[in-house]
């Protein structure tokens, strides 16, 4: 009756007490993420931070260094181990160029690093986790400078149909379009602008977009139009710095493709407020 008792405790009580001590054990992150935090914090002035509580500690300490947020791997091969998934450093006084260790950090979700004066940009491993939306990135010129992107559509053998939407760095979008007023149910030729504003979140994967797809590559303009042939379809884009193209989209597959993109934010795009008159001045007109 004894040993019956004893094994039945050891089923029941020893893998209760396994996984804590391997828990226990794997409670540190990787070799690889505490240099990543080491490189960072020497490369970007850490000893003049505004705050730096706990970093430099010894090994095993890295998930209570300020900014630093861990968790465990939730699959792959280090499922269950620890790693660093959110470096919250914004405003912190830092300076100079991040360093290229920083792609160490595999298990990021989210990089604040707003309100310093720190230049990226990041390493090929970040940007691509960025590109296939597994990591949130701010400021946004660690990821591309674009600073506005236009998309103006007109087909000049249709009197109401030309519209434009200006976005920029941050969000903000600005649409207008051209207009025909009613009478009794039909259109008029009579023409009048109307306005909007509002707000879209996908402006840093479209900045990206451009800066990977080589947009800013060449200037030059293509004649091959979408739709009809009295159609045009212009994408205008600045970069930080200046530079500034505009490319007259064709009948590619990228180019049919980009104007796609674009035409989906803008009708993702979380308006402030209804349309408002206007009169049809400059491209509108």
């Amino acid at each position: 009756m004894f040993i019956r008792l004893s094994a039945i405790l050891a089923l029941f009580v020893l893998p209760m007490l396994i996984p804590r001590a391997a828990v226990a054990q794997a409670r540190t992150v990787s070799a690889e993420e505490r240099t990543a935090l080491l490189a960072l914090f020497k490369a970007t002035g850490g000893q003049t931070w505004t705050h730096r509580s706990g970093w430099l500690d010894a090994p095993g300490s890295e998930c209570h260094w300020y900014g630093v947020v861990c968790s465990s791997e939730p699959n792959g091969k280090r499922a269950g181990e620890l790693t660093i998934t959110d470096l919250n450093l914004s405003n912190n006084g830092m300076t100079g160029q991040l360093p290229p260790e920083i792609e160490l950090l595999r298990g990021l979700r989210r990089l604040a690093l707003g309100g310093n004066t720190i230049k990226g940009p990041l390493p090929e491993v970040l940007l691509n986790k960025f590109d296939d939306g597994q990591l949130e990135v701010e400021p946004s010129s660690l990821v591309h400078d674009v600073k506005e992107v236009v998309f103006h559509v007109n087909n000049s053998s249709l009197l109401c149909s030309e519209y434009k939407a200006t976005i920029f760095d941050g969000g903000s979008v600005r649409f207008e379009r051209k207009l025909c007023r009613e009478n009794g149910g039909q259109q008029t030729r009579k023409v009048y602008c109307e306005e909007r504003e509002g707000k879209t979140y996908e402006f840093d994967l479209l900045g990206r977009l451009l800066v990977r797809s080589g947009f800013f590559a060449s200037g030059e303009s293509r004649k091959s139009h979408r739709g009809n042939d009295t159609g045009e379809t212009i994408v205008s884009a600045k970069r930080d710095g200046g530079v500034h193209v505009d490319r007259l989209l064709g009948a590619s597959v990228s180019d049919w493709s980009l104007g796609a993109i674009i035409e989906g934010i803008i009708a993702r795009t979380k308006w402030s407020a209804p349309p408002r008159e206007i009169p049809c001045s400059g491209s509108l007109n």
